[in-house]
């Protein structure tokens, strides 16, 4: 085939790759708007009437959560919480689980320095006065 004419085509499949992953995180929100934050809250700290779930920002809950698991509580049901399989579509249940990790990652203080807590902050001005003299 001549590059020409493949050049166009390849593109145009680009596209096709990259929209819909685009749309998955609008379509996620809108679900989780729609299915789960009626308990869950939008901002992911359950209501009274989920009573007993998870807060989707709590740090352990955070450090565990996986898309598989989100998959398998939405699918499965748990708590007090019903299965979803015959609400969701697994694509569905995906992006659900895929906004939920986005929305808590992003929830709340900003995650800190890139070294971690400040008493490990690496010793970079150590025996070394902060500005050279001048």
């Amino acid at each position: 085939m001549n590059m020409r004419k493949f050049a166009p085509i390849a593109l145009v499949a680009s596209f096709g790759l990259v929209i819909p992953a685009m749309a998955a995180g609008e379509d996620g929100k809108k679900l989780y708007d729609s299915k789960c934050a009626m308990c869950h809250g939008t901002d992911g700290v359950a209501k009274k009437m989920a009573a007993g779930s998870k807060n989707f920002n709590d740090p352990a809950w955070k450090k565990a959560a996986t898309v598989e698991g989100i998959i398998k509580d939405t699918k499965d049901g748990k708590g007090k919480m019903k299965g979803m399989s015959d609400k969701l579509s697994p694509d569905e249940m995906t992006a659900i689980a895929n906004y939920v990790l986005t929305m808590v990652n992003r929830a709340g203080a900003s995650p800190g320095p890139p070294w971690g807590h400040p008493a490990e902050r690496p010793p970079r001005f150590a025996g070394r006065p902060f500005l050279s003299s001048v």
